[in-house]
């Protein structure tokens, strides 16, 4: 496992893979990255994030008339990247769903056709499968959120810059003040901000991984949630958990194509 912050981007982002893109009317444009994370559901690959993200954005394509000018998958950041520039990548071929209204169902995904496995398997990507998503760990010693923050995003027409961050998080067995009632119960945390972000804003669609050490001092870790909203003044998040997502996908609830 890695040794430093660094080394532990590294190695978490072949499974994240930020969507950047933008979008134009006329002469505006509105760029953006998505944080998106790899899932294998029976062998199949999607791109899972916030429902809400995806309603965003359709929400500028369809009710106020954007047009999808540039998209792409970013994959070259993972440990064993071979490949530094980003895949083009068609987005509304991907059939980007948002599968409900409701928050604490706050789950959305694209669809990876072939082509783009192969991309993404080239460059050393890999999806979180069964055994993360699934299977659910007794214990945990840690938990840490993986995502895009908008404050480090930068963009103009020669370049793009961000940083993938890690969160460290206070789990909270009992739901906090400031969220509703809901009949799925949530992940509930606290974040831990660095001195250099003030938000996790834009980190919606981040996986929450959880962490065991066994008797031999080796690190395992599961995918226990996708990170949904969070209070401001209080750090406090609440994330939808991912068993529930790859569960509704495996019974066939919710088709890929």
């Amino acid at each position: 496992m890695a040794k430093t912050d660094q080394d532990l981007i590294s190695f978490f982002h072949r499974h994240l893979v930020p969507i950047f893109i933008s979008l134009k009317l006329d002469q505006d444009v509105q760029s953006t990255i998505i944080t998106a994370f790899l899932m294998s559901v029976r062998d199949k690959w999607l791109l899972a994030t916030a429902g809400h993200t995806i309603k965003k954005i359709d929400k500028l394509i369809n009710e106020y008339g954007y047009s999808v000018d540039k998209c792409a998958l970013i994959d070259g950041l993972g440990y064993k990247a071979k490949f530094e520039n980003p895949i083009p990548f068609l987005y509304e071929k991907a059939n980007p769903t948002c599968i409900s209204d409701e928050r604490d169902f706050d789950y959305g995904f694209l669809n990876v056709s072939p082509y783009y496995r192969e991309a993404l398997e080239k460059n050393n990507v890999q999806p979180l499968d069964e055994e993360v998503w699934k299977k659910r760990p007794k214990k945990i010693d840690f938990y840490i959120l993986m995502g895009i923050p908008y404050e480090t995003l930068h963009v103009n027409p020669k370049n793009l810059e961000f940083t993938p961050t890690l969160f460290s998080i206070k789990y909270l067995p009992d739901q906090p003040k400031g969220f509703s009632e809901t009949p799925i119960k949530q992940f509930y945390g606290e974040i831990i901000l660095n001195n250099d972000i003030k938000s996790i804003e834009g980190v919606s669609g981040g996986p929450i991984f959880g962490f065991y050490e066994n008797d031999e001092g080796e690190f395992r870790y599961w995918v226990i949630a996708l990170q949904s909203t969070w209070l401001p003044k209080s750090h406090i998040i609440s994330a939808c958990p991912t068993h529930i997502f790859g569960d509704v996908i495996e019974k066939g609830y919710v088709e890929l194509l």
